[in-house]
């Protein structure tokens, strides 16, 4: 922008009344020490100037793209602890009404009537797929896992996996 205007106002003074170097520019032919002024080189600051400030603004948007990605990655995750949570929690009220009810295998949740049951080996809640593995420790123990995946791209999978152990106090 200063440069064009420093154009312009040379053409009209028919003289050169203003220099157009640019923050920039000015970098440039600070760091070109022992160079000639002539035309030549001022086009070759020109193109190492326009360089330097491209470089700038992808690395600023590089950041800006990285920094939202992160957000909605750290998002995603935090849903993903909830449920496998609820998951978890899911397991110990079930398994409150009964212990028997706490079967080896994997299962989803289904709420019906407000009252959590085990459904089929996974449920999925919008992008997430949540899946509970019971399996036995001991005639009194079992152990319970809340795995939710999702996608977090094309070729990526996020996973969170939650996991406690619930027994039977006689």
């Amino acid at each position: 922008l200063s440069f064009a205007r420093a154009i312009i106002q040379n053409i009209k003074a028919k003289k050169i009344k203003n220099g157009g170097s640019t923050l920039s520019m000015q970098v440039i032919r600070l760091s070109r020490k022992k160079k000639g002024r002539t035309v030549f080189e001022k086009l070759v600051e020109i193109i190492l100037a326009v360089s330097i400030f491209a470089l700038s603004v992808m690395g600023l948007i590089g950041g800006l793209i990285y920094g939202q990605q992160s957000s909605s990655i750290a998002l995603h995750r935090a849903q993903a602890i909830f449920l496998a949570n609820e998951g978890i929690e899911a397991s110990q009220n079930i398994s409150a009404e009964s212990f028997s009810n706490l079967t080896d295998g994997p299962f989803g949740l289904l709420v019906e009537n407000n009252i959590y049951t085990f459904s089929s080996s996974f449920d999925v809640w919008d992008i997430y797929e949540r899946q509970i593995i019971i399996s036995s420790i001991n005639g009194d123990t079992k152990q319970v896992v809340s795995n939710v995946y999702w996608a977090q791209g094309p070729f990526d999978e996020g996973q969170v996996s939650l996991a406690t152990y619930i027994t039977d106090w006689k």
